[in-house]
């Protein structure tokens, strides 16, 4: 197994995606962890680097600690991709969960990509808030968010070449910049930044191309709190008194952030 891939450039990584959930049929876990076996032999047999992609809350209820169990069963059976690629978690301590996994079963992954599930783009910039709290999530992969809909309307003959192109590239720097601002604290803001920074130096990219905002919340004293859907990781707002606000946010601004929001 393995033989085709060899044809493949050395700079392409393979991907799998694999519906998987711990509560699934024991013969159909069976079957998919005989499958990614093989792929992951075939991949090492061929020197390529391998993504593998865990879709569970299409088959079963999502938990804190559902997509961290798939992980511990797959490095258990010896399965150690370079990356995995997963779908959003609702809370901070479910990727917390999931990079513990990772770092004690394997220091060498490079780490997570986030999956959209064709989702909003509202909705990515609220688990963009959870899933970049763990310094395993590197980035995201979301393209049906991206060009779904600007395809559609292009195929329709809605938009033309310029107008598709200009669509895909604003709902990709908006998601940009929501990942690059998913902090709270100048604390929190300078280590994304710094990961943003050498991911655009790595892809021959200025970084100060790429707008520098933070999605901050306040607790203002008597206010009525902030829906859970607007907040689904729980961040913790600013609270204090006016001037430690400010001051908060004057560390924002020394940090880079252009723009808060």
């Amino acid at each position: 197994p393995g033989s085709p891939l060899a044809e493949w450039p050395v700079t392409h990584a393979i991907k799998c995606l694999c519906f998987y959930h711990p509560n699934d049929p024991e013969a159909l876990r069976t079957e998919q962890e005989e499958r990614l076996l093989t792929l992951y032999d075939a991949a090492r047999t061929a020197g390529r680097e391998l993504l593998v992609e865990i879709i569970a809350g299409k088959h079963g209820s999502m938990a804190d600690e559902t997509v961290a169990t798939v992980l511990r069963r797959l490095y258990d059976l010896g399965i150690r991709p370079d990356w995995w690629k997963l779908e959003p978690q609702a809370t901070r301590t479910a990727w917390q969960h999931t990079g513990d996994e990772i770092r004690a079963r394997d220091p060498f992954c490079r780490g997570v990509v986030l999956l959209g599930l064709d989702a909003s783009e509202d909705a990515l910039e609220q688990a963009f808030q959870a899933a970049a709290s763990d310094p395993v999530v590197k980035g995201f992969a979301v393209g049906r968010t991206i060009f779904a809909e600007p395809a559609d309307a292009w195929l329709r003959g809605k938009l033309d070449d310029a107008g598709a192109i200009a669509e895909m590239a604003r709902r990709f720097s908006r998601l940009a910049d929501a990942w690059n601002g998913a902090s709270n604290t100048a604390a929190a803001y300078t280590p994304l930044r710094e990961r943003v920074d050498a991911a655009c130096v790595a892809a021959g990219r200025d970084p100060a191309s790429l707008a520098r905002t933070a999605a901050v919340l306040v607790d203002f004293t008597g206010g009525r709190g902030i829906p859970n859907s607007f907040n689904p990781s729980r961040l913790p707002p600013l609270s204090g008194t006016p001037e430690q606000i400010v001051t908060t946010l004057r560390d924002l601004a020394s940090a880079g952030v252009a723009h808060a929001q």
